[in-house]
């Protein structure tokens, strides 16, 4: 990625002004909605309006094109219809805007060949002009931390309260989709919960940025330190394994959702966004060698963005998991889950016993993942929750970091 596409995603995530090309003062539809939510979570910047029908909108003052602005904007959000998107992109782009969302749909997604020269279109303009382009589409995207609501999502539209926690323990989450109702309902989820969420982007037909581009932009962001993705299909798949390399040495981990594994669902797929699914399997195989967590579901990929949010700072450094319960049966299931997922613990050397647990002869550990508890254990385990941090702190080897599982009951 050059230093000149690296600016124009940056203007895209972090404009300092922004054009509304098309907006209404009418919230029922969707480019109202896109003016309530980002007066709703106020834009520090500069907000321009470009309508031919309205002189204010909320306030705002109305320009009648983009040529008319009093200033070229680093973002220009375009929610006019599809037939009049490749004029308007062009106007921006001459006129030195860098970044651009289309909302707009009415494109490839609709398999029919005028859609797919409108789109081509785009595509053509973010040849020429080197402008940074999500969608067409799209359902926007969140920065939390500016904050900018470039949005039509009810989930951010109507969210009372910050978009971002001032004060929380937990790292930046973001999310990637190429659906738009997928990407905010992590939002809508994890936000009530406390989770921070630094972005959340949808990427709509990708006839300029695909998920790949952003994922590999956000990687450079400091406040990111978990990603979340669903996705329907790669434009090029084999990009995958470098980017997927670079978040497991900035040591940010991937979860994502790659749906297609029937026929039904890759037909759909291909009918919302336009993407081609690829294999299924294909994808799983990368996915394992590369380190990327497999989503199971949104309430899945949610809790495990938390767990690894919250404990960002302290990750796994490998494989060895200590498992530490008042229950024989949790123990047992827990042993189970970790050899289904390929981790273990070693058996512990003497000299790295706690001399106070081993006098008690309170436990040992014999085999990987499988601890043998005396009776006495498990009774002052229940006493104090503290005692757990006592005894998985004696259980750790010197320089070792070993993963945990807190008690169940």
């Amino acid at each position: 990625m050059t230093q000149r596409v690296k600016d124009t995603i940056r203007a895209l995530f972090w404009p300092q002004s922004i054009a509304l090309i098309g907006a209404s003062p009418d919230p029922q539809i969707i480019r109202g909605r896109m003016v309530e939510a980002i007066l709703e979570h106020p834009f520090p910047g500069p907000i321009y309006v470009v309508s031919r029908t309205h002189s204010k909108i909320r306030g705002l003052t109305c320009y009648p094109s983009v040529e008319a602005l009093p200033q070229a904007v680093d973002l220009a959000i375009i929610t006019i219809p599809a037939i009049h998107v490749g004029v308007a992109l062009e106007s921006c782009a001459v006129r030195g805007i860098r970044a651009a969302i289309v909302i707009s749909s009415g494109f490839a997604e609709e398999k029919s060949e005028v859609g797919k020269t409108r789109q081509q279109a785009i595509s053509d303009i973010v040849a020429r002009h080197r402008i940074a382009v999500l969608g067409p589409n799209a359902e926007g995207f969140l920065n939390g931390q500016m904050p900018l609501a470039a949005t039509f999502s009810p989930t951010v539209v109507h969210f009372e309260g910050e978009l971002q926690p001032a004060a929380s323990r937990g790292a930046g989450i973001a999310v990637i989709s190429q659906s738009g109702g997928v990407g905010f309902s992590f939002f809508n989820r994890g936000r009530p919960k406390g989770l921070v969420f630094s972005f959340v982007v949808t990427t709509g037909n990708e006839a300029g940025l695909d998920a790949l581009d952003v994922l590999e932009h956000l990687l450079e962001e400091d406040n990111t330190q978990v990603i979340l993705m669903f996705v329907e299909g790669f434009n090029q798949p084999q990009r995958l394994r470098e980017i997927a390399t670079k978040a497991a040495q900035r040591r940010k981990p991937l979860i994502v959702a790659k749906v297609g594994r029937f026929e039904a669902a890759s037909a759909a797929a291909a009918s919302h966004t336009a993407s081609l699914a690829g294999s299924y399997q294909a994808y799983q195989a990368i996915f394992q060698r590369y380190g990327i967590i497999s989503g199971s579901d949104s309430d899945h990929m949610t809790d495990v963005a938390a767990g690894f949010a919250y404990f960002s700072g302290c990750l796994p450094l490998g494989y060895r998991v200590g498992i530490l319960t008042p229950s024989g049966g949790a123990g047992a299931w827990l042993a189970d889950q970790c050899e289904a997922q390929g981790l273990a613990s070693r058996t512990r050397s003497d000299d790295a016993r706690s001399d106070r647990h081993r006098a008690a002869g309170l436990w040992h550990i014999k085999e990987p993942c499988r601890c043998h508890c005396a009776s006495d254990l498990r009774a002052w385990l229940c006493t104090d929750p503290r005692n757990h941090v006592g005894v998985a702190g004696d259980r750790c080897d010197p320089g070792r970091r070993l993963t945990g599982s807190p008690p169940l009951t």
